[in-house]
């Protein structure tokens, strides 16, 4: 029996280190040289065709990239991005994508399958899958979607021992949030300002009820970033977190 390819897996390259000052041509679109060198290390075939992407970062672009195994969406890193945070976000990806989970794992490139790839000075590139689907249209269904799939999301974490030391940052009892909340609903009628003043207590009471260890929780992974922007949708459901 052959054995098959290894799976996909991060491995920050300490060596490749930070790079100190970025150079003017990395803050913007791709090179054609760039494109070249970072695509052919994926086992995706011929590619043939790339196009800009204009969403997020100017600092970070996008290519969505047509090829023999499929299309993809090729991503460039800010500069100074940490490999370790990187490759502890491609953990959580794979972690997700192994439970059928809604997130598009990154693409293993070499002979060992890294998803995290690195060049000199630092730079981080990673390769998706291209999710076909549509943005945020602000309906209540598709809110309401959205909650159940953050739900998901941390249930399925609860399963993950990463191999990296999660940032130590926390949500838990953040000043001025109920006030927020309640902010939502200005202007949108009674029904709208109520639902917004029973969720805020219901904030500020679970708050509480952590301070006072009941029931006891250990600590465990956010996403920290879950907005609109991240989100891609098939009508009235979640497709696909994307970041």
């Amino acid at each position: 029996m052959t054995a098959g390819p290894p799976p996909p897996s991060p491995l920050p390259d300490a060596s490749a280190g930070q790079p100190d000052r970025p150079a003017p041509s990395r803050l913007g679109a791709f090179t054609r040289s760039e494109l070249a060198d970072i695509l052919a290390r994926f086992p995706i075939g011929t590619v043939h065709s790339a196009r800009p992407l204009a969403v997020g970062e100017a600092e970070s672009p996008k290519v969505v990239v047509e090829a023999d195994a499929g299309r993809y969406l090729l991503k460039r890193r800010p500069p100074g991005s940490d490999p370790i945070a990187v490759a502890l976000a491609h953990q959580v990806r794979l972690h997700l994508a192994a439970r059928s989970f809604p997130a598009p794992a990154p693409v293993g490139a070499g002979a060992d399958a890294n998803t995290l790839v690195q060049t000199p000075g630092g730079w981080i590139y990673e390769l998706t899958p291209f999710i076909e689907a549509g943005a945020f249209d602000a309906s209540g269904e598709q809110v309401r979607s959205a909650g159940e799939m953050l739900g998901r999301l941390h249930a399925e974490l609860d399963s993950l021992r990463p191999s990296w030391a999660p940032a130590a940052d926390t949500y838990h009892a953040e000043p001025g949030l109920a006030a927020r909340i309640r902010g939502h609903a200005e202007g949108l009628g009674a029904a709208a300002r109520a639902y917004a003043d029973a969720l805020a207590e219901r904030a500020q009471d679970a708050a509480r009820r952590v301070d006072l260890g009941d029931p006891p929780h250990a600590p465990g992974l956010l996403h920290g970033d879950w907005h609109p922007g991240n989100l891609l949708f098939a009508g009235s459901r979640v497709a696909a977190v994307v970041d």
